[in-house]
């Protein structure tokens, strides 16, 4: 008997036992010819990653890599973790487990009872309203100018979302800014 190759994984056969043989199984050979035989280790096993505090797009990619795939995800309130990132996953990491299982992960989001009112933020400063926002973990996004005489520059003129509706930390806030028209 010869090994043919390297043993291989196999999710059917146990490990020890003979995965592959040539000549097949039945087939007439002469006494003393050579049989070469392919071993196998058993279903392939896999180490899971750590995937706490990943964003969910990478944990797929890494997951993929590592020949997982991704199983089910819930949206958790948790206050240590930024928005969209893993804080818990079944099984966890460095577990082993069998080839293409798939990884539960639990994903950090707001809380949905938390939301604030959006103030009036019309002729503010626009600096001002943008480092008020953003020190406080909000997103200021387009600030959009536009020409509006007897105005100075840098006053927001237009707010979205408008004064007084609910605001949540993951919307972006949107501003129109005042220029001196040209020629001004």
């Amino acid at each position: 008997m010869n090994v043919a190759e390297a043993a291989r994984y196999d999710d059917d056969v146990p490990p020890g036992r003979v995965l592959q043989q040539r000549p097949r199984a039945a087939s007439l050979v002469k006494r003393g010819s050579a049989v070469d035989v392919i071993e196998s280790l058993g279903p392939a096993v896999i180490e899971v990653p750590e995937l706490r505090g990943v964003a969910v797009a990478a944990a797929q990619v890494s997951l993929g890599a590592a020949g997982l795939t991704l199983g089910r995800t819930a949206n958790v309130f948790d206050t240590g973790s930024p928005r969209g990132r893993v804080v818990q996953q079944n099984p966890p990491a460095l577990e082993r487990v069998g080839q293409a299982a798939s990884v539960d992960l639990y994903v950090s989001d707001e809380d949905p009872t938390q939301a604030y009112i959006m103030p009036d933020l019309v002729y503010r400063d626009v600096i001002e309203v943008r480092e008020f926002f953003e020190s406080r973990g909000f997103r200021v996004g387009g600030v959009k100018p536009e020409p509006y005489e007897g105005v100075s520059s840098g006053v927001v003129l237009r707010q979205y979302p408008l004064a007084g509706h609910p605001l949540r930390r993951h919307e972006v806030i949107s501003l129109v800014v005042s220029t001196q028209p040209d020629g001004a």
